[in-house]
């Protein structure tokens, strides 16, 4: 029996956004060993420099989405507030934990199919979890929650293609 992911609930939903941002930041550790060991700097303290770095990006990107997000359910006749939406996406997160830094690895070029697959997978199932969190917020049939996100996906990613 399979059941689905759990996410979290939303008083603890900020340390999913921070352990996001940490582990994105060991699996850049990781990826970039060779020139962390090369610049000189003690391992430890060339962590804290890059998940400083790390966790101020995810959390920019966490609201930066957020807000988009908010603005699709806004589109979509939702009233939900804006808090409500960016804890309910920040609830969601706990699949990329694994996944974060598995994208790292693939992204230097270390990661082959299983990481690939681990990535995707993760992504699959922060979806499904995002879905859940904002069709309870906002008081959304899940599947006018899925065509927000979709809608979210669609700017974001047309966004990023602009650069």
């Amino acid at each position: 029996m399979v059941s689905l992911p759990i996410a979290l609930p939303q008083r603890f939903a900020g340390l999913g956004v921070l352990l996001l941002g940490l582990s994105w930041s060991f699996g850049v550790l990781l990826a970039r060993h060779d020139v962390v060991a090369a610049s000189g700097v003690p391992p430890a303290q060339a962590f804290g420099y890059i998940a400083a770095g790390g966790v101020g990006a995810v959390a920019a990107s966490w609201f930066g989405v957020g807000a988009v997000l908010f603005a699709m359910t806004r589109l979509l006749r939702a009233r939900a507030p804006f808090w409500s939406v960016l804890w309910a996406l920040a609830g969601a997160l706990p699949p990329l934990w694994i996944a974060a830094p598995a994208a790292a690895l693939v992204v230097a070029g270390s990661g082959g199919v299983a990481l690939t697959s681990v990535v995707a997978l993760a992504g699959a199932a922060c979806l499904v979890l995002a879905a859940r969190g904002l069709a309870e917020v906002a008081g959304l049939s899940q599947a006018r929650a899925a065509a927000c996100l979709g809608l979210t996906v669609i700017f974001c990613a047309s966004v990023m293609s602009l650069s």
